[in-house]
């Protein structure tokens, strides 16, 4: 399969809304998160390979939890998506500073698919999908 070609936004984007209709779905098959979740409850559930560990894992990362990091996420790049303002020659976002001459003098060319450490950082969470671009890259 031939990876596609998709902006830094776009693929974390795609890579949330995956998120979502995973732990939606997790969420119809074990019900809402609760104390409940015990090791005895997932292996009678899902059989004997679940350890407790895996138990305390499942539990901890339900997916409550995990529809409400993509809804922070989705909120994080939202504030990185578009340009910001330049007032002094620093951005008013995230402040770094910025060199008029280079990016043109009234935004910050960190933001939206210009990548900046915020969005890149966000990216490496899935740089083992096929479509992560390793340019892409927070370091």
């Amino acid at each position: 399969m031939v990876a596609v070609t998709v902006s830094i936004t776009g693929f974390i984007t795609a890579r949330l809304e995956e998120d979502h209709y995973r732990a939606y779905q997790a969420q119809g098959l074990l019900g809402t998160p609760t104390p409940w979740w015990t090791w005895r409850h997932l292996r009678n559930r899902f059989g004997t390979s679940i350890t407790r560990a895996d138990a305390q894992h499942i539990g901890h990362h339900g997916p409550a939890r995990v529809l409400r990091e993509v809804e922070a996420k989705r909120h994080i790049l939202a504030d990185h998506s578009t340009p910001h303002t330049v007032v002094d020659g620093f951005c008013t976002e995230c402040g770094r500073e910025v060199d008029k001459n280079h990016h043109g003098g009234d935004w910050c060319s960190w933001h939206g698919d210009h990548a900046c450490p915020t969005v890149r950082s966000l990216a490496a969470a899935w740089s083992d999908h096929e479509d992560y671009n390793t340019d892409w890259s927070a370091t």
